[in-house]
């Protein structure tokens, strides 16, 4: 009895970690190791799929196709 409480207890833990981990490494920022910027909506350009404050995690690609959502960093003004 107590060896299967054991195992199940060790397998919620262990899931657990892994779970943790794999959103560290999906929304991680910069800073800390990651690759994900969270960047807040300045602005009503991308309206009305994006409002005015919103958060949004953002990751570099390989390549960008047309009608895609992409920031760049401007060296006076930071995320645009």
């Amino acid at each position: 009895m107590i060896t299967r409480q054991r195992q199940r207890s060790t397998l919620v833990t262990g899931s657990l970690i892994v779970l943790l981990l794999a959103a560290w490494i999906a929304l991680a920022p910069p800073q800390l190791g990651g690759s994900t910027r969270l960047i807040i909506v300045n602005g009503n350009s991308m309206e009305p799929g994006l409002q005015r404050g919103d958060l949004v995690f953002v990751r570099a690609a390989d390549s960008y196709t047309v009608g895609q959502i992409a920031t760049y960093q401007h060296p006076q003004i930071g995320p645009v």
